[in-house]
């Protein structure tokens, strides 16, 4: 990405423009605009990451739903 698309994705992500300080291949443009820091590589991970942290909540939010069940209870 060069630094025209790099100002372009600010102004749309923000609705501004860039201040004149801020760096494009610094974290904190990175965290600025939600994207990972480390490429591909890293939102591949991200995504999996999610993607387990949803699973598990799914699965543990189902089982509360199993105990408090009148069905189920002795």
């Amino acid at each position: 990405m060069n630094l025209r698309q790099k100002k372009k994705l600010f102004r749309k992500v923000t609705g501004q423009n860039p201040p004149r300080w801020m760096h494009y291949s610094s974290r904190r443009f990175h965290n600025f605009l939600c994207n990972p820091w480390g490429g591909l590589a890293e939102l591949k991970k991200q995504a999996a990451t999610r993607a387990v942290e949803d699973f598990n909540w799914n699965i543990s939010r189902r089982n509360e739903w199993i105990r408090s069940s009148h069905r189920y209870r002795r």
